[in-house]
């Protein structure tokens, strides 16, 4: 089981200030600031200065503001009060989620730098070995917390996501249908993150997390499968 201090550094976990290094390199804590070119320029490289789970991330937050856009579209051409009251909150819903998103690709890095440092303690006599061990343990932890995090974060949206169909103009739902399948796609691959790291875990700590794992993918397919399905619907209906 995991101890209560595990459990509160799962709902407690916040990014900090400043550069994270990977590699040998001093990153830009500010991905988001950078243009496409300049995220692609620093990943696609030998020696990257971004993060998987930073791209991964990313990515879903480009697909966050397509979800937007489609509110936005919608919301403009609704004459219901009501509906045009839905909308405006679900807007300012998903702006927060996206701000949420650009928090946990920024941690990502902060993350991952963590961890590097904690492998790279000294280790020479026995009080400096338990330290080490401690401190790897802690930032493994961190590794393992973080991308479950933005995973209940990405399945949230997906739920919002699947709400707002009904009240979307029909140019748009494609754009709700894409966007929901990237999305998910991006909760699948902070899944992974979360398993790979979970293996370096003492296996009595490893149960609960995969838990989480499993219980978020399973959620996840059902709730893609029925925005899937509404979206099909949609097209099937306008026909």
């Amino acid at each position: 089981m995991i101890r209560s201090s595990f459990i509160g550094l799962l709902l407690s976990i916040v990014v900090w200030p400043g550069t994270a290094l990977y590699g040998q390199e001093s990153v830009d804590s500010s991905v988001w600031n950078k243009k496409v070119l300049e995220i692609i320029a620093l990943t696609a490289r030998n020696h990257p200065k971004v993060t998987g789970g930073c791209i991964t991330l990313t990515s879903a937050g480009l697909n966050v503001s397509l979800i937007i856009m489609a509110l936005e579209i919608s919301n403009a051409k609704e004459k219901d009060a009501g509906k045009k009251n839905f909308l405006n909150k679900m807007i300012l819903e998903f702006h927060k989620k996206l701000d949420t998103i650009h928090l946990y690709a920024e941690l990502d890095l902060h993350v991952f730098d963590d961890y590097l440092r904690a492998v790279k303690l000294p280790d020479s006599t026995l009080a400096l070995k338990a330290q080490k061990k401690e401190t790897v343990h802690n930032a493994l932890l961190k590794a393992t917390i973080s991308p479950l995090n933005a995973s209940g974060l990405l399945l949230r949206i997906l739920q919002y996501n699947r709400s707002v169909i009904s009240y979307c103009t029909y140019n748009v739902i494609t754009d709700l249908g894409s966007a929901g399948c990237q999305i998910k796609a991006g909760l699948d691959g902070m899944l992974l993150l979360a398993e790979a790291d979970i293996t370096d875990l003492p296996l009595k700590e490893q149960p609960a997390f995969q838990t989480v794992i499993k219980n978020n993918a399973v959620i996840a397919s059902a709730i893609q499968k029925q925005t899937l399905s509404a979206v099909h619907l949609r097209i099937k209906q306008h026909k």
